[in-house]
Parts: C-alpha cells; sequence; structure tokens
C-alpha cells in the first residue's frame, strides 16, 4: 500500500464538512499530503490547522453565489451542488467594481478553472481605500481583513467550479491556473498598502489552500514587475513559486499551451469573445 493511500485512508472518517463528501475528498488530501512532500504527520498537522481555520473562519458556509456575473464569466450550472445561503449585495464588491478587475473565464486544457486579473488595469490604491471603507462600518475589522474575505470568497467559488468539473470529468479537479496581465502596470501600482493585504492572503493562501495552482502566468510584464515580485516570492512555497511563469509581450504561444483558443479572450490571443468582455475592465471592449 503507497504512503498517500495510507495518508487517504487515515483521513477518511474525518468528520468536518470540508472533507465529509468522498467526491473530491481525494483531491483535497492529495494537495496537502503533496504540500508536506508526502509526509504524513507534517500533512496530518497542516489539514488539521487548516480544518481548524475553515470552522473558525466560517470557510465552509461563506456566501459566493450568485456573484455579480462581472466575476464569473463562461460557466453554466453554476448553482448545482451550492447549498450555502444566498449572497446579497456585498459592499466591497460593489466598491471594487471600478478598480479591480478579476474574473473566473472558463477552463484550461486539462479541465482546471481559469483565473484572469487584469492587474495593470487596477487602481490599488482606490482597492485599499474601498476595503478601508467597509471595515470601518464593522467591529474588529481592518482593511486586510477585508481583502482577505472577498478573497476566500473568490477562493471558495475557484473550488466550486473544481467540484463542478470533478463530476464532469469523473476525476478529481482541485487546482487552478492563473493569469495576470500586466498591461499597463507603472509606479502607481508599487504601494505599500496593497502588498501587505497581498502578503496577508498569500499566507492564508499556503496555509489553508495548499497546492491549488496549476498554473500561473504574468503577462505583459514590463521591468517593474521584478520588484512586486521580489517581495512576493520569498512568501510563496517553493513549488508554487516555481509554477509562476513571468512573460513578457509574446506570451501567447506558452497560453495557448494550456488554454485552448476558444477558451482563452481575444486580448490574451485567444478567440473568445463573452457579452460584456470576457474581464471587466475600463474599457469593456474584450
Amino acid at each position: 500500500v503507497s504512503t498517500q493511500s495510507t495518508w487517504e485512508s487515515t483521513h477518511t472518517g474525518v468528520m468536518h464538512t470540508y472533507l465529509s463528501d468522498p467526491r473530491w475528498r481525494e483531491g483535497i488530501l492529495h494537495r496537502f499530503y503533496t504540500a508536506r512532500n508526502g509526509d504524513i504527520d507534517k500533512a496530518s498537522a497542516m489539514l488539521s490547522k487548516a480544518l481548524e481555520w475553515r470552522t473558525q473562519y466560517g470557510a465552509d458556509t461563506l456566501p459566493f453565489l450568485p456573484i455579480p456575473s462581472r466575476f464569473l464569466k463562461g460557466y453554466s450550472g453554476v448553482e448545482q451542488l451550492y447549498n450555502r445561503a444566498k449572497l446579497t449585495e456585498d459592499p466591497l464588491l460593489t466598491r471594487l467594481s471600478d478598480c479591480y478587475y478579476g474574473t473566473w473565464h472558463k477552463w484550461d486544457r486539462e479541465g482546471h478553472p481559469v483565473f484572469i486579473e487584469r492587474s495593470g488595469r487596477a487602481n490599488p490604491r482606490k482597492i485599499v481605500a474601498a476595503a478601508k471603507e467597509v471595515a470601518a462600518t464593522k467591529k474588529n475589522s481592518c482593511m486586510e481583513d477585508e481583502l482577505l474575505r472577498a478573497h476566500v470568497m473568490f477562493m471558495e467559488l475557484g473550488c466550486h467550479l473544481c467540484k463542478l468539473q470533478t463530476l464532469k470529468l469523473e476525476r478529481p479537479v482541485c487546482r487552478f491556473t492563473y493569469i495576470c496581465d500586466m498591461d499597463g502596470y507603472n509606479w502607481s501600482h508599487i504601494y505599500t498598502p496593497i502588498f501587505n493585504a497581498l502578503k496577508h492572503v498569500i499566507q492564508n493562501d499556503e496555509r489553508n489552500y495548499p497546492e491549488t495552482t496549476r498554473h500561473a502566468f504574468v503577462v505583459n510584464s514590463p521591468q517593474i514587475v521584478s520588484i512586486g515580485w521580489n517581495i512576493i516570492r520569498p512568501i510563496l512555497a517553493k513549488r508554487t513559486a516555481e509554477k509562476v511563469h513571468i512573460l513578457g509581450k509574446h506570451y501567447q504561444p506558452k497560453l495557448l499551451e494550456v488554454i485552448a483558443s476558444e477558451q482563452l479572450p481575444l486580448f490574451l490571443g485567444g478567440t473568445c469573445e463573452c457579452v460584456g468582455g470576457c474581464v471587466a475592465g475600463p474599457d469593456q471592449k474584450t
């Protein structure tokens, strides 16, 4: 019996919402096992802490549907399997509509959901201001907490898409592909508060959503991107950092190896043209 099989059988009876359904338990356990390089004791400790966090944070009940359409493009039947409360109008998501442009958009060739962020079009100062405004309406909250909550909502949505794909493909799907389009990125994006919030988000992902990255592409990268990368890379797990490909203007062949043309927006070298734009942005043309 393999070490991984022993690890999985050991946790089959764990009574927690996150692991209760055998249809996606295998994929979740595999991620934690891989994150700790096959060390069962370390993987068990990591999983236990993550389950404790999910309980305390309320991650298993955090609403994320129906999410505004600008954050979800190219998926059908997403309400299937959804058993949480409905998402009412979210004050932070509403405020982010004119300063943050990121969307779950279709699938890669292996069946993983794809998240595309137009980082170079974002306004980090507006993002921080929006999060501060929302935090000010709550007790014991801060800008970093509010941005983390929004991020956890997106992560839970991504995991939900993986569940739907697991059912469709009849095999575990438990990772995402990311594309960060840096077109327009400049010195105004090097903003300390947003990097502090990003560090908080990444540290949470590494602890509680390990090994969810299948591919990560940073495209249209000007030289200044290296400054941000030097801040972020030390926080990432080594395995995650190795999956990040920082590309310049000639990135289309690499993307098309991983994502079929009809699944990729026109502005990234594909042929997809979703109604209203594949990824919401200030121009709304692509």
